[in-house]
């Protein structure tokens, strides 16, 4: 019976957790990833647990419950130290952390999570290629959020716009040829001399 294997049990929660957030019944995957948190606490599985919150957390940012996934990712981090080594909770834990904090707008940890993910790479772990896009696509959010501005902008420069009427090609419309509009902006080429 399962209820005398617990770790048997557990393992069975956490996978039809995650058939659950497959489908998006995404309630019910919750309710599956704590009892099976609950079952890992108890039977003292840390690494299990941390994945499962992990897990939990993701299912959590997908149902929009952001601080909810902050508060797993929490305790997924605090049962971290001892696996900071193993290769596949480091993959789960580092985009979890970046995408947790890109929800709260800490965009340089965000970046650092991600490019410490991707560096993984390197050592020869096998990442899935959907995690590794999804990190390549939070990544770019990531360091355009921490540039200065956005590409090509500029500020406007002075003089360049003349009150009056603008000439498009075309009649004006009845929106733009009611009374209460008075004026309109036109654009006029720039002056060597300005």
């Amino acid at each position: 019976s399962l209820t005398q294997t617990p770790d048997l049990m557990a393992e069975l929660l956490q996978d039809i957790g995650q058939a659950q957030a497959g489908i998006a019944d995404r309630t019910s995957a919750d309710r599956s990833f704590s009892e099976a948190v609950d079952t890992y606490r108890r039977i003292r599985d840390r690494r299990s647990e941390l994945l499962t919150l992990l897990a939990q957390a993701d299912n959590a940012l997908a149902m929009g419950r952001n601080d909810r996934a902050q508060a797993l990712l929490s305790q997924a981090e605090a049962l971290y130290e001892p696996y900071q080594n193993d290769a596949v909770v480091t993959s789960k834990l580092l985009p979890m952390r970046g995408y947790v904090a890109g929800f709260k707008n800490d965009w340089a940890l965000a970046k650092a999570s991600f490019e410490r993910y991707l560096a993984l790479s390197t050592t020869g772990f096998d990442q899935s290629p959907l995690t590794r896009v999804q990190v390549l696509q939070f990544l770019a959010t990531a360091v355009f959020a921490l540039s200065d501005d956005a590409p090509g902008a500029m500020a406007p420069v002075v003089g360049t716009i003349s009150v009056g009427l603008t000439y498009t090609g075309r009649p004006p419309s009845l929106a733009s040829a009611k009374p209460p509009v008075r004026r309109r902006f036109a654009s006029r080429a720039l002056s060597p001399f300005t």
